[in-house]
C-alpha cells in the first residue's frame, strides 16, 4: 500500500511539474520579449519619443536579470533528479515555441 502511495505522489509531482513548466514557458517568453523591447527601444536619441523610451531601459535590464535569476533557481532546484530536469526543459521549450508560433500568426 505504501509503494502505491509513493508512486501516486511521484506521478502527481511529475504532472504538476509539467503543468507549471508550460505556464512558466509561456509567461517567461512574453516577459523576456518585453524586457528586450524595453532594453532596445525603436526610437533613437533626438527623437520625440526618446525621453520616454530611454526611461524604460533600466527596467528592461532589471526584468532580464530577474528572469535569469528565476530560471537559474528553477534549474538548480530541479538538478536533483534528471527526469525532473528533462520534463522542465522540454515542456518549457515546447511552450515557448507554441507561444512564438501564436505570436507569428497574429
Amino acid at each position: 500500500m505504501e509503494d502505491k502511495k509513493g508512486t501516486m505522489a511521484t506521478v502527481l509531482k511529475k504532472i504538476t511539474l509539467f503543468i507549471s513548466s508550460i505556464f512558466y514557458g509561456a509567461i517567461s517568453f512574453w516577459w523576456i520579449v518585453l524586457a528586450i523591447a524595453m532594453m532596445f527601444p525603436e526610437s533613437s536619441p533626438g527623437d520625440r519619443d526618446w525621453i520616454e523610451d530611454s526611461s524604460l531601459i533600466p527596467l528592461g535590464y532589471v526584468m532580464a536579470i530577474f528572469w535569469l535569476i528565476v530560471t537559474g533557481i528553477c534549474v538548480v532546484l530541479l538538478q536533483k533528479r534528471k527526469s525532473n530536469m528533462i520534463i522542465y526543459v522540454v515542456t518549457t521549450i515546447f511552450s515557448i515555441g507554441i507561444t512564438y508560433l501564436i505570436l507569428q500568426n497574429r
